[in-house]
This record gives C-alpha cells, sequence and structure tokens, in this order.
C-alpha cells in the first residue's frame, strides 16, 4: 500500500492489527535503522505488555536484511513454549520469511531456535498509528550511534516488485471514467452500421446534413 495513494487503507490496517494483536502478551514488534553512512543496522523487538525491548547492531548495508534480522530477534527473544505473534513494517521481509528464503544475517540469529509452537508474523503499515511499531520504531532509531545523522522520518517506498510498480502506475494515471467510455463506445457502435460496406461510400455520409461534425446519435 501506498503511503499517499491507500492512506485510509492503511489507517484500517493498523486498527485491525492493534484489534486482534494488540492485548495480546504474545505479540512482540521489530523494526530497524541502519546509520547514514551505511555499514551498521539497529534492530529491535519490542513487547509492550511484557514491557521488553531487545537491541542489537548487525553489519549489512540493507534495509531488508536488517527488517529480516529484527524478525530473528523478535523470534529467539520469546517463549520456546508458547505462541509468538510478529509485527513488522517490512512487507518484503515478510515475503522472504513466508518463502523460507532470508538473508544471512537473520540465519545466523535464528539457526539455533527449536519450537513447535506457532509464529504468525504479520504485516503492518509503518509510521502511521499503530503504538507498538512507533515504539519499536523509536526503540531501532535510539540505539544508533550518537555521532550518526538518523535516517529521514519517512523514507520513500521501494517498489521493487512488479506488481507493486504496476498497481503504483493503474494508481496514479487512471483511466477515463466508465461512463465516458460507455458513451463513447456506444457512439462508435452507432455509426458502425454505416461503414459495413466500402464499396457504397458514395451512398452514406457520416457527418450529420445540418452541420459539419460527425453524427453520436
Amino acid at each position: 500500500m501506498n503511503p499517499t495513494l491507500h492512506h485510509g487503507r492503511r489507517l484500517d490496517r493498523c486498527r485491525n492489527t492493534e484489534r486482534i494483536y494488540g492485548n495480546s502478551s504474545y505479540t512482540w514488534y521489530t523494526d530497524a535503522a541502519i546509520t547514514s553512512t551505511g555499514g551498521i543496522a539497529a534492530i529491535c523487538a519490542h513487547n509492550p505488555i511484557q514491557q521488553r525491548t531487545i537491541t542489537a547492531s548487525v553489519r549489512t548495508s540493507s534495509s531488508l536484511e536488517a527488517e529480516e534480522a529484527a524478525i530473528a530477534l523478535a523470534i529467539i527473544s520469546g517463549q520456546q513454549d508458547a505462541r509468538m505473534n510478529i509485527v513488522s513494517d517490512s512487507q518484503n521481509a515478510c515475503r522472504q520469511w513466508a518463502r523460507g528464503r532470508i538473508g544471512k544475517t537473520a540465519h545466523r540469529l535464528a539457526i539455533g531456535y527449536k519450537s513447535n509452537n506457532p509464529i504468525k508474523i504479520i504485516w503492518a503499515p509503518g509510521h502511521e498509528t499503530l503504538e507498538g511499531n512507533q515504539q519499536a520504531h523509536a526503540w531501532a532509531r535510539a540505539s544508533l550511534p550518537r555521532a550518526d545523522t538518523p535516517q529521514a522520518e519517512f523514507p520513500v517506498p521501494v517498489m521493487p516488485i512488479y506488481s507493486e510498480i504496476l498497481s503504483y502506475y493503474k494508481a496514479t494515471h487512471p483511466h477515463p471514467k466508465l461512463q465516458d467510455r460507455i458513451k463513447q463506445h456506444s457512439a462508435q457502435f452507432k455509426r458502425t452500421p454505416s461503414f459495413t460496406s466500402p464499396v457504397y461510400t458514395n451512398c452514406t455520409q457520416p457527418n450529420t446534413r445540418s452541420c459539419a461534425p460527425i453524427a453520436t446519435k
């Protein structure tokens, strides 16, 4: 969901996420922040109900790897004998975990974890009204080196997937209104019988008798 084009949908998803998972002690919120020079990322796993916050630093310049590592940090920080709900604001990180194609950084963190309980990874829009996500974001930014300049508060979303790029251009370049297209097509259909036989073009005239424009009715 684009922050500008789908603001209402993002707010509604945040409200539903808060309603379903907000009061659960098994819900963790994750986020990551990268230094302005790159190379080091601060990751955070935050549980507001248990009042637990775990932060760490990893060597990576990729925001995707950092978000994946933040999810791995939440997994190993939770209880092994209980289920977990992990809320992340990175769609790509959620997809990579669902596909089982996480990066080396997240794999090194989660390689020794073993549990038979279900772990649910949920995507929620970032920088909206979801309080747990905002707290995790603040902790991740606070864990950066103090001499470093923090990242922009609202970074430009990256759309590496073709379907997302196509959806963005469809939303920003809409087609003409349906009613106008129906009227245009009906006018073309009404003129069609006049051009069915090109041999007798001298017997039919597409223009009206009283004026020059082509007849549409």
